[in-house]
């Protein structure tokens, strides 16, 4: 179950990116910036917050002998990297075309 979620992860990492250097380079690409920033720093953000939560909440798990904390703590990284980096990602595509 964690396999396709990690590639669809990385799937956005690898597009967003590919998108945000097309939004960098090209000062015509009007829905650019829109598309790559937050494709990429949602896919960032959830990797590092899955990763990271998942380990407090393994960390939890073996602490208090139980076996939810991990699985929450994963998922919960997971959507919260993920809505939290599309904001961040359209800040920046928001900053990128007012400075055009």
């Amino acid at each position: 179950m964690m396999l396709p979620m990690m590639g669809f992860l990385f799937a956005l990492i690898i597009v967003g990116g590919l998108v945000s250097l097309v939004a960098t380079g090209d000062p015509h690409a009007k829905l650019a910036p829109f598309l790559g920033f937050p494709l990429l720093f949602a896919g960032l953000a959830a990797f590092c917050l899955s990763l990271g939560f998942g380990a407090i909440g393994e960390y939890l798990d073996r602490m208090l002998e139980t076996l939810t904390f991990g699985g929450l703590g994963f998922f919960g990284g997971y959507s919260l990297g993920g809505l939290g980096g599309a904001v961040l990602g359209l800040k920046k595509a928001i900053k990128q075309t007012s400075s055009f």
